[in-house]
């Protein structure tokens, strides 16, 4: 009886534990990545900008080569999106949300009940 005792009493403590850490961790997190290419910035941007040729170099199409993709009325710039349905990499749609020539792509990210992110580029 004193080991069921104690095992609930070490269950309660982590419990206790792991909440208290939940309440004082923040809610929002950032992840970034950078990466430099040899190729002209415009070359680079016009590859973000026109979601047609993210299939190009994307690493999602060869992780589910059966995902089916559906491009909105628009594909390059701002107000261009693409959803996207698949076995291995589920359900969403990104769209761009703004567009500076040569400078600047951001964009946002709809995974359905998983939630959505915002990115730039």
């Amino acid at each position: 009886m004193k080991v069921v005792k104690f095992l609930l009493v070490v269950f309660v403590l982590l419990f206790l534990l792991f909440l208290g850490i939940g309440l004082v961790l923040p809610k929002d997190y950032v992840v970034e990545r950078s990466i430099t290419m040899d190729a002209p910035p415009i070359i680079a941007f016009a590859q973000v900008n026109d979601l047609t040729r993210w299939e190009e170099w994307s690493p999602w199409k060869k992780l589910d080569p059966d995902m089916k993709v559906t491009y909105g009325d628009k594909t390059i710039g701002a107000g261009a999106s693409y959803s996207w349905d698949g076995k291995e990499t589920g359900t969403g749609t990104l769209t761009i949300r703004g567009s500076e020539l040569g400078k600047r792509i951001d964009t946002t990210i709809d995974f359905g009940p998983q939630g959505t992110g915002s990115g730039y580029w």
